[in-house]
């Protein structure tokens, strides 16, 4: 998956597996850029539940809310 952060082209090296506590989940991914830089990509989920709502609809996949350079 490609993705474009604050102007920048970004590649998930995996896809995003959920992290964090019970209480306050999240999902993550490592990518990278054209130049080779590493991002972890963060994404907090809209209001959904676990048991009910399929993963792909946790999120808004095209828009992370953090991307750190790592």
């Amino acid at each position: 998956m490609e993705l474009t952060y604050n102007g920048i082209k970004l590649i998930l090296d995996q896809d995003a597996y959920i992290t964090g506590t019970h209480e306050e989940p999240y999902f993550e991914a490592q990518a990278h850029d054209e130049q080779g830089n590493e991002y972890m990509v963060t994404w907090y989920p809209k209001d959904w539940d676990e048991s009910e709502i399929d993963a792909s609809d946790a999120c808004d996949w095209d828009n992370p809310d953090e991307v750190t350079e790592i």
